[in-house]
């Protein structure tokens, strides 16, 4: 299961190469380093100031959903690019839209979903979000019934569960300590072995 999910995000996060690329000019070669050429401003060649490289990311994440969106079906509508610092600040994260789930999960399974070839649909990858909803860590109290979890897993359609195992969508949930801490406090029906379940 382990593997999957690793394959899982190395699809998913191709832009995190990108962004990694812009850190590690900067770490390379900031004010300060002892070592590599600075980021230089393209006016002065003076070193790129932290809001600049900001601006920089910034713009890389812009362009590569606008990339994405292309691509997603005209009914569905996925927020704007999320900064990876603000988006992890909070237990609930960004929600722009108001449907129950995190911008940046949004968007990374929107990427998985609707990148190149893939058939799932429109109502399948609703149903996804819906999952995600049930599945997210709240600050008000709530029950993460893991036997509904997998459930609602097994309804979704054979082209999802091929696209996303159930490890990768719990990863998105819990990707902070906070997150992860939560998620645990609020599952219920933990123990015993899920693949027995026979789900009505």
């Amino acid at each position: 299961m382990k593997a999957n999910v690793s394959k899982r995000l190395r699809a998913c996060w191709q832009s995190a190469l990108v962004l990694s690329m812009v850190g590690l000019i900067a770490s390379c070669g900031g004010a300060g380093s002892s070592g590599g050429s600075a980021v230089a401003s393209p006016a002065d060649n003076t070193p790129a100031t932290p809001a600049e490289i900001a601006a920089m990311e910034k713009k890389i994440r812009d362009d590569i959903h606008t990339m994405y969106q292309s691509q997603i079906p005209s009914e569905i509508i996925i927020p704007p690019s999320v900064d990876s610092v603000a988006g992890k600040s909070t237990l609930e994260g960004i929600d722009t839209n108001g449907n129950r789930v995190r911008d940046d999960i949004e968007i990374i399974l929107s990427q998985g979903a609707f990148n190149g070839s893939k058939k799932i649909s429109a109502i399948d990858f609703q149903k996804t979000l819906e999952l995600i909803a049930y599945m997210q860590p709240s600050i008000a109290p709530k029950e993460i019934n893991q036997i509904q979890v997998y459930c609602k897993y097994k309804q979704l359609s054979e082209a999802v569960q091929e696209e996303f195992d159930l490890d990768f969508l719990a990863y998105l949930v819990t990707n902070t300590k906070e997150r992860s801490k939560t998620y645990h406090k609020q599952s219920t029906n933990t123990s015993g072995g899920l693949g027995e379940i026979v789900c009505q």
